[in-house]
């Protein structure tokens, strides 16, 4: 398991099966500004809600897929 700022397309090499996933904002994938809207709420958060700075800032789970571009997959055969 590694973060999405230490992932680049070299961690999928000889990968039989890739699980990714992360945090959803708004019912969909985080972007930087949902990322940022987020940081906010913790902060004037009562310490319910911790968040890593590093999700706030860094690339998330959507921008790190568009960044690998067209990927050469196999189909399984399950039904």
């Amino acid at each position: 398991m590694v973060p999405v700022t230490s992932a680049d397309a070299h961690i999928l090499d000889g990968a039989d099966l890739v699980v990714v996933g992360g945090a959803t904002h708004t019912h969909g994938m985080s972007r930087p500004s949902t990322r940022k809207m987020a940081g906010k709420l913790a902060r004037k958060s009562d310490g319910e809600v911790e968040l890593v700075t590093a999700a706030v800032s860094g690339p998330g789970v959507r921008e790190w897929l568009a960044s690998l571009g067209r990927l050469e997959v196999a189909r399984l055969g399950i039904r």
